[in-house]
C-alpha cells in the first residue's frame, strides 16, 4: 500500500504529490526527480556474500538509478544479521549521487546492533522512522491533498484507522477523554489541581532520591 502511494506512476492518479509528501514529512533531502521515480517492493541485492545479499522491502529511484530512498518496513519482525549494514553496502555501491536508507516501525526503534554493525544514525548512515510519529501524519497530508479524489482519500483514511489501532493511538485518546472527564469532574479538581502544582518536585525528587541512587549503585 505504502509503495502504491509512493509510486507516481500507480493508479490513484496524484502523480507525484503523494512522494514529494512523504520526503517533507520525513525531512529526505535527496534531490529526488519525483516526477519520473521509479518504485519497487521485494527488491532483490544479490546473493554473493553476507554483506550483499537481501530484498529491499520498498525501493524509490531515480529514472537514472543515480539515486535512492530505501526502505526497511518492520512490524512485528525481528531483524536479520547485517541487513541494515547489507542496504547500506548497496546503496553506496549503486547509487552515484547519493541514497537515503529508512528504518521503519510502528514505534520508530533503533535496529538491532547485529543488523547495523558499524553503522551509526548520527552519522546519516540511516534514520529511524514511524508509522506513528512519520507516516500516519504523512497520510492525513495524503487524504487532505486527494480531496477530490473519494474513493482514494477514503481508503487512505482506513488505511489510516488501522494504523491507529496498531499504534495504540486511538486507545490512547480514548483513555485521555476518560481521564480528563474524571479530573475535571467538581469532588476530583481540587486533588488534581494539587498534583499538577507539585508535578514537578515530585519529579525531581524521583531524579534525586531514586534515579541518582539506582545510578550510583550501578557504578555511576
Amino acid at each position: 500500500f505504502l509503495a502504491t502511494l509512493l509510486n507516481p506512476n500507480a493508479d490513484h492518479g496524484m502523480k507525484d504529490a503523494f512522494l514529494k509528501a512523504f520526503l517533507a514529512c520525513n525531512n529526505v533531502s535527496l534531490q529526488i526527480d519525483t516526477t519520473h521515480a521509479k518504485v519497487e517492493t521485494e527488491h532483490t541485492i544479490g546473493t554473493v556474500t553476507d554483506t550483499e545479499r537481501g530484498r529491499i522491502d520498498i525501493l524509490v529511484t531515480d529514472a537514472d538509478n543515480s539515486r535512492a530512498i530505501i526502505i526497511e518496513n518492520k512490524i512485528w519482525a525481528g531483524d536479520k544479521s547485517r541487513q541494515m549494514t547489507r542496504y547500506h553496502t548497496f546503496g553506496r555501491q549503486t547509487y552515484k549521487d547519493g541514497f537515503a536508507l529508512l528504518y521503519l516501525t510502528l514505534d520508530g526503534h533503533e535496529p538491532s546492533e547485529d543488523s547495523i554493525g558499524e553503522l551509526d544514525s548520527k552519522k546519516n548512515d540511516y534514520r529511524c522512522i514511524s508509522y506513528r510519529d512519520h507516516i500516519i501524519p504523512w497520510l492525513q497530508q495524503c487524504a487532505q491533498l486527494a480531496f477530490d479524489k473519494p474513493r482514494v482519500r477514503e481508503v487512505i483514511v482506513q488505511y489510516i484507522n488501522v494504523l491507529q489501532q496498531l499504534t495504540n493511538q486511538n486507545t490512547m485518546e480514548e483513555n485521555k477523554d476518560a481521564l480528563t472527564k474524571l479530573l475535571s469532574a467538581e469532588a476530583n479538581f481540587p486533588q488534581a489541581w494539587e498534583i499538577a502544582e507539585n508535578l514537578f518536585a515530585t519529579k525531581q525528587y524521583l531524579v534525586e532520591n531514586v534515579l541518582c541512587e539506582q545510578l550510583k549503585n550501578l557504578g555511576y
